[in-house]
Order: C-alpha cells, then structure tokens, then sequence
C-alpha cells in the first residue's frame, strides 16, 4: 500500500506539473500577442532639452550635444527607459530673438503669431548683434538652447570652414548655430553712392572716402577691401558708426557698403535717400568677382549675382536710372537688352538656432510662421509685389540645406516650401526666365 501511495502521488504530481507547464505556455502566447501593439508604436523619451518629444519624427539623428541621451535615437523606448512620454503642447518653451532696426517688423510680427498660436511658447525680443551673443554664451553656454542669432549667411558658412568671420576678440563656440528662415532672402553685398559722385564702379573710388562700417576687420569689411585692393583701387576707408545713407547725404564720404534685396530693393536707409537723391549702385565688375572666387575657392558666398537697372528702377519705382545709361556694367551681356552690374551674394540676413534648441518647438515654431506667412507678407517693408517675393522666398539662402536646423527643415520639407541653396535652383527652373526671374513679379 506504501508502495502503491506513492506511486498514486507520483502520478498526480507529474499531472499537476503538465498542467502548470501548459498554463505557462498559454500565457507566454497571451503576453506576446497582447505585446504586440505596444513594440509596434515608436515612443519618444524626453530625457533631455534637446530631445524632439515627436513619436512620429523619423529625421531625429541622436544629436550628440544630448548629453543625457548619447546613444538614444529618439524613437523608441529601450528596455530600462522608465521617462514617461511628454506631448509638446504639455511643455514650456521660451526662447530670445534679436530685433535690429531695419529688421523689427519679423520679430514682432513673430511673436504675436507664435503666441496666439502656441500658447506654450513664448518669444522674448531683445535688441543684441550676434558677436554681443557670443560673448555671453561663452559664459552662459546654455543659452544655446533657447537664444536665437541673427547674421548674415557669410558669416557662419565661414567659420564653418575654418574661417575668420568675427573680430578676434570674439568667442567662437565649437557648435554653429543652424539656419531656421531668412529675414531678408537672397540678398546682396553693395556698395552704393549718389549720381553726382560720378562714381560707377569699383575703379571710380580710387582716393574716396568710402565708408566701410564700425569694424573694418569684420568678414564683410574684409571682402570689400580685398576685391578692391585687388582690382589696384585705393579708396580711403572710413570707420564710424555714421549711417552709410545718412553719411552720404550729409557729404561724410562719397559712398558706403550695404545691401540689396532679392536683387530689386535697397536697404530701408538707401530706400529713403533714393527719394531724395539720385542713388546709383555701384559695379563690383564681373572679371575682379572671377578673380576673388578663384584665389579663394571655398568662399561660396561670393556667387556672382546681376542687378539690372529696369527691374531695380520698376521695383523701387524710381524715376531715373539707378545704373548710369552712358555706363556699361559689367554683366550687360550676360542679359541681353538689361544693363546689369555684378555683385555678390552671402549677404541673407537669416535667423539661426543652435543644435541644442529644442527640435519640436524648432519646427512647430517655423511650421507656424510658414503656415501664416502672408501675414509677414503685409508687414514686409517695400511694395506689395515685394512681400509676395518675400513670401516665396523666405527660405532662400546662399546656405546648403543641410546647414538648417532639423526641426525647420522639416517645416519647409513638408510645407512643400523651397530652402537653402538647392530651393533657390529649384525655384529658379520653375520660372519664366531663370535670367530675369522678376518679371514673373513685377506689375
């Protein structure tokens, strides 16, 4: 009976063990089909300020300056990630903007449309040039994260070179910041004067005051001296913080650098004095532009760009020409019909982030601002067929699409928006003429 006991219990505990082995299989099939939508699902981690906080963004590339997330894509939760999913409407971001003179009509409008339609973040305008910013991120460098920069393209594409741009009292930072949108697209390096002067070209200026700005030793201030120098011209540069228009009205110097717009407007301050006075624009020459691109080939910002006197005489409705008729520039044959000088671009006025600003609030930001652009259409300063140029450029810059912040060149991508110097060159084989892509504009 003893015998036979245990054995009966044998049995039973074998059965029981079966029994349990089943039930255990059963529930490994139940946890893995019951898994499955849970793994299918990308879950972003907000570990860190620059985590994107987007479940669906796939152009995350696991920015190393994510100090708490270096091996973290971005898209999925790994096993021992315990952070919980943040939506970004449940975040908080502020972040700086500069406002400089000529250029305040972009950041207000900015602001007011961000904030009405992103009640989570605020945009805080302070009046500060780039190389003030600098100073103050080398020794607060968190402000990467939440202070905007605004400069011309030139400047970062040459410190990204391994160029001088700014003056060497300077700091420069080991990140660059990344371009988000342009203030004012696709400009151009000008030099500028009065009918009277007599003054045409770069050959005109030998031994005249020319005003090159408040700091020779800037990158722009270095261009203007080298192509000149080059050309065996010898104005006499005068330093000052006198503006360029305004200097030349009151007979300070007979010329001064500035810029010209989407190769149509001058400057605001130039604007003026051309109500006022005969502007002329004056001709870099074509053959000394060839001659600077050659000796410095790396310099992509010294793109030869024509300025022709009818589109730039109808477009700032001028009642003389802005190009003296009994001068030939130099691009006139490149354009049949036009008398065009030539001049360089690099001189975009642009907005840029650094990589340590949030990639979502980034893109949110840019997305509303592209979303709501002809509200900065009507603010933008010139004639009306100018805001709609501006509206359709906003993106263009000498600066290659891959120098955009992640978060803005997504904007742009999916707004269908052309950016950075391959939209410029798409933009252009959509128009009438690429040449004289203006009259697609201009009443």
């Amino acid at each position: 009976m003893v015998s036979g006991n245990k054995g009966a219990r044998k049995g039973r505990a074998w059965r029981v063990a079966g029994l349990g082995l089943v039930v255990v299989a059963l529930l490994g099939l139940l946890a893995a089909c019951g898994g499955s939508d849970a793994t299918a699902t990308p879950t972003a981690v907000t570990s860190s300020s620059a985590d994107t906080g987007s479940t669906a963004d796939t152009s995350d590339t696991g920015d190393t300056s994510d100090t708490g997330d270096t091996g973290d894509t971005g898209d999925t939760v790994t096993s021992g990630d315990t952070a919980d999913t943040v939506a970004f409407a449940d975040k908080e971001f502020e972040f700086t903007i500069p406002s400089q003179r000529f250029y305040s009509w972009h950041p207000v409008t900015l602001k007011r449309l961000v904030e009405d339609k992103l009640p989570n973040v605020m945009l805080t305008i302070a009046d500060f040039r780039t190389p003030e910013l600098l100073v103050d991120i080398d020794r607060n460098p968190e402000k990467m994260a939440t202070h905007f920069s605004q400069t011309s393209a030139r400047d970062w594409i040459a410190v990204a070179a391994g160029e001088k741009a700014f003056p060497s009292s300077v700091p420069i930072p080991d990140s660059i910041p990344q371009v988000v949108w342009t203030i004012y697209p696709w400009s151009q390096m000008m030099i500028n004067t009065v009918a009277s002067t007599g003054v045409n070209s770069i050959f005109d200026m030998d031994g005249l005051r020319v005003r090159i700005g408040n700091d020779p030793d800037t990158l722009s201030g270095r261009i203007y001296q080298e192509i000149i120098a080059d050309a065996g011209v010898k104005p006499r540069w005068v330093v000052t913080t006198e503006n360029g228009a305004q200097g030349v009205i009151n007979g300070s110097f007979v010329a001064a650098s500035s810029g010209m717009i989407n190769q149509l407007n001058a400057a605001i301050d130039w604007f003026t004095l051309s109500q006022q006075d005969q502007m002329r624009m004056i001709d870099f020459d074509k053959e000394s532009i060839l001659a600077l691109q050659k000796k410095h080939p790396t310099w992509s910002y010294l793109e030869i760009v024509p300025m022709c006197n009818d589109a730039v005489v109808t477009a700032m409705g001028l009642p003389y020409d802005i190009i003296d008729p009994n001068y030939k520039a130099s691009m006139s044959d490149d354009i049949p019909g036009e008398n065009c000088l030539a001049t360089m671009a690099g001189h975009t006025v642009n907005e840029l982030a650094w990589p340590a600003a949030d990639e979502e609030a980034i893109y949110w930001i840019t997305k509303t601002m592209l979303e709501n652009r002809e509200e900065l259409q009507a603010v933008f300063p010139g004639a009306p067929f100018s805001g709609q140029i501006f509206a359709d450029r906003l993106g263009h810059t000498i600066d290659a699409q891959d120098t955009f912040h992640p978060g803005a060149a997504r904007a742009f991508e999916e707004m269908g928006i052309t950016y950075g110097i391959e939209g410029i060159h798409e933009w252009l084989k959509e128009r009438t003429d690429p040449l004289q892509w203006w009259k697609d504009y201009l009443p």
